[in-house]
């Protein structure tokens, strides 16, 4: 009997988790089935290009955890609220299979009695390291129009990836592209921690609801909803999942039961696409975003020049009064993306500073509501420069062992180098080791307004970073750009380049932050985070000076774990360590001192040049044409000569015709490692045009080098090849081209007055090809 099929879309930004998810499903369908975690890219670029789909069959089992020594059934229902104690909650979600397991337990009463099918719609990543939504974005969408019929969409979204602005106009178009689908609309949370949602949690709760009230509202404006409501959120269905392969049953079990429950919901009725040429036609003419690119990067650069010359002075630095003023001030500059954790990490620097100071959780919890200050603040506290000592308590007689958390990320296994991380108040203490208890600084921090919240609000923002700086007369030591999770993509490049720009005699001070780190992937197996965290900071060297140091940190302001938070402080150690050893720079202030005159002057030349620079562009693109053309020819004409040659040769002495006594060498170049100090960065060329005779034989011999590219060939008059080392061994290139011997005329020998012909409408092209690059 043929199965019942369900339809699944599943959507997400890049490193949201969406292939992670789709390998649960297929773990969850079948039990046996291996993840492949090959499959999993390093998240920062979408892991297919274009969309697929596969089908899973279940009978949808629920799952239950059990005490291994009793075999009593745990019930999971509502579990944050069972325990009050959240160390209790924590030491029970990270049971290991010895103490409690997992298990199918008895079907409900709804539960199918033959396998359900799903077909489910893998698409690309939103927002991903290349940008290449737009290509995406067709794709998807074509694909959506194929199948047309949708029992669920699954819209994934990440709960440690903040909702920038990049992100939400993303998620706009599509929720203008699915007009007659919303009914079918749900949002997945991925990346929760089930150890840190307990109820006394807080922070989470607060973040969660605001973060659903963000999406829904987003959704609800194209579901063609007669009378708007800005309060009611609540329309769409939303679950939240862990997404770790952790072997702890109680967390699989939870993982298994939301995918039980989304499922179920996918077997609902379906909602149908309108495939009307209308609706089509409407869909097509929905303009993917495409926002902070580097057209916003030269916009912004041009109106700084102006706009720097016309800021005001009156607006002062809001300077914190902490005392110290006799103190060695250390400056450091703290900027970042909306939602990227500077706030946070503001409040990370003075819990390390005084450990009886009270977390302003109003910082961590303002981020989903998109809240933004206007100016720059200033944050100083007092602190010597102390790192933190992990000490684990045994159990059995009292006494303690020192833990060095690098050595057991390589030491120990996952399960237990967690375990480690997870210890509580119980299992472990911590003490402050003060490299010099009588040195002490005063540590200014001067946190910029969100940057990536608007195209105008960036440009504003920037201008006032710069302003501010200037106006203080600080040195500084330090500049520290925060980064959340998620691919480098097109708008944090911008961020970056433009902060780059702005910020440019500060360049050499920068460093990044990766916020929102989980500790546990710290682990040396952890393959795929450390790949991409390397690909990230390889990425980011590229828009900055390839001295930018990087660091990873947890910022779990409302974290009690006593390994977690010494990891955090020492971590906040480095980053105040490097500040206090760093020869400090101030901001010139030679943009500011600009006459209006002379910006109206800059400002003339600049759109004088670029009107220029276009008219020489519009050139260039014509003469590249012509030279395309021009080669074409005279490769066309030279395969004539060539066929025609050879058939005169043929008809004279077939025997000569393999060896071609009458060919000469004459080009050849070999090089070695000794002769170029860095092969392995620039090209060489090798260029055949010294006098007009004819390529009839090309021989390449080529040893540790890749030819990049070459033009000519076999039947040409200009012969170029580019080619570089691609190891650091010995490398050469030996290229032989082999042309017909020459009478005293200059013409070949034994050319007939056809070829003479062809030979001649040839030199000719190559006249006009020379012509039009040296108009180039």
């Amino acid at each position: 009997m043929k199965h019942k099929k369900y339809s699944v879309l599943v959507m997400g930004k890049t490193q949201a988790g969406k292939s992670t998810f789709i390998e649960h499903i297929k773990n969850y369908a079948d039990p046996n089935y291996n993840i492949n975690t090959t499959l999993l890219r390093n998240g920062n670029v979408a892991k297919i290009r274009v969309p697929r789909t596969f089908l899973v069959e279940s009978t949808l089992p629920v799952y239950e955890v059990y005490k291994v020594a009793t075999g009593e059934t745990i019930s999971l229902d509502n579990l944050s609220a069972k325990f009050d104690d959240e160390e209790d909650y924590r030491d029970f979600v990270m049971s290991r299979e010895k103490d409690i397991d997992m298990r199918i337990s008895s079907q409900d009463a709804n539960s199918p009695t033959e396998p359900v099918e799903f077909q489910f719609l893998d698409t690309p990543g939103l927002n991903d390291t290349f940008d290449s939504g737009t290509a995406h974005a067709s794709n998807i969408i074509n694909e959506m129009i194929n199948i047309r019929t949708f029992n669920l969409i699954v819209i994934i979204i990440s709960y440690s990836i903040p909702l920038t602005q990049e992100q939400q106009l993303a998620l706009e178009y599509y929720a203008n592209v699915f007009n007659g689908l919303h009914t079918r609309i749900m949002f997945l949370h991925t990346h929760v921690d089930y150890t840190e949602i307990h109820h006394t949690n807080k922070v989470y709760h607060t973040n969660m609801y605001m973060k659903n009230k963000a999406l829904c509202k987003m959704f609800r404006r194209y579901d063609n909803e007669v009378v708007f409501d800005e309060d009611n959120f609540q329309e769409y269905s939303s679950f939240t999942i862990d997404m770790t392969f952790r072997k702890r049953p109680v967390i699989k079990c939870l993982i298994r039961n939301t995918i039980r429950e989304i499922l179920k919901k996918a077997t609902e009725p379906p909602a149908i696409l309108d495939t009307s040429s209308q609706n089509i036609q409407r869909i097509r003419a929905i303009t993917h975003p495409t926002n902070f690119n580097d057209d916003e990067r030269k916009r912004i650069k041009q109106l700084f020049q102006i706009e720097a010359a016309k800021m005001s002075k009156d607006e002062e630095v809001e300077q914190a009064d902490v005392g110290g003023e006799d103190l060695e001030q250390i400056n450091i500059l703290l900027i970042g993306d909306v939602q990227s954790g500077k706030s946070s990490l503001v409040e990370t620097f003075r819990l390390y500073a005084a450990s009886d100071y009270v977390v302003n959780t109003q910082y961590v919890t303002q981020g989903n509501s998109r809240f933004v200050d206007e100016k720059v603040k200033v944050t100083a506290f007092l602190s010597d420069l102390h790192t933190v000592e992990i000490r684990r308590l045994r159990q059995n007689n009292g006494g303690h062992d020192v833990i060095d958390l690098e050595k057991e990320a390589s030491r120990m296994n996952k399960e237990d180098f967690e375990d480690l991380l997870n210890l509580g108040t119980k299992g472990a203490m911590t003490t402050i080791i003060s490299a010099n208890p009588h040195k002490r600084y005063r540590f200014n921090i001067y946190e910029g307004p969100s940057l990536n919240e608007s195209a105008e609000n960036f440009q504003e923002n920037i201008f006032s970073i710069h302003k501010t700086l200037v106006e203080s007369k600080a040195e500084f030591h330090q500049v520290l750009l925060t980064l959340a999770p998620g691919p480098i993509t097109s708008a944090t490049r911008t961020t970056i380049r433009v902060c780059s720009d702005i910020l440019s005699d500060l360049s050499n001070l920068f460093s990044f932050v990766h916020t929102k780190v989980d500790y546990p992937k710290l682990h040396y197996g952890s393959k795929q985070f450390q790949e991409s965290m390397k690909e990230r900071q390889d990425l980011l060297q590229r828009h900055m000076h390839s001295g930018s140091k990087s660091y990873l940190i947890d910022n779990n302001l409302t974290s009690n774990w006593p390994v977690q938070r010494a990891k955090t402080q020492n971590v906040v150690y480095d980053i105040l360590l490097t500040a206090t050893s760093t020869k400090p720079i101030a901001l010139k202030p030679s943009l500011t001192k600009k006459t209006p005159k002379m910006v109206s002057i800059d400002t003339n030349l600049k759109w004088q040049a670029r009107d220029e620079f276009q008219e020489i562009q519009k050139e260039i693109t014509q003469n590249n044409k012509d030279i395309l053309e021009l080669r074409s020819k005279i490769r066309q004409l030279g395969l004539v000569y060539k066929t025609k040659d050879q058939e005169v040769n043929s008809a004279k002495n077939k025997e000569d015709v393999a060896t071609r006594d009458d060919m000469e060498v004459v080009f050849k170049d070999k090089f070695m490692a000794a002769a170029d100090p860095y092969p392995e960065i620039y090209s060489r060329v090798m260029i055949f045009e010294k006098q007009p005779r004819m390529v009839e034989k090309v021989h390449i011999v080529a040893e540790n080098i890749e030819i990049e590219l070459f033009l000519g060939g076999e039947g040409s008059y200009y012969w170029m090849v580019i080619y570089r080392r691609t190891s650091g061994a010995a490398a050469s290139l030996v290229v032989k081209l082999y042309a017909k011997k020459q009478d005293s005329a200059r013409n070949p020998v034994g050319e007939t007055e056809d070829l003479t012909k062809i030979r001649h409408e040839c030199l000719d092209l190559e006249k006009q090809l020379a012509t039009v690059e040296e108009r180039i």
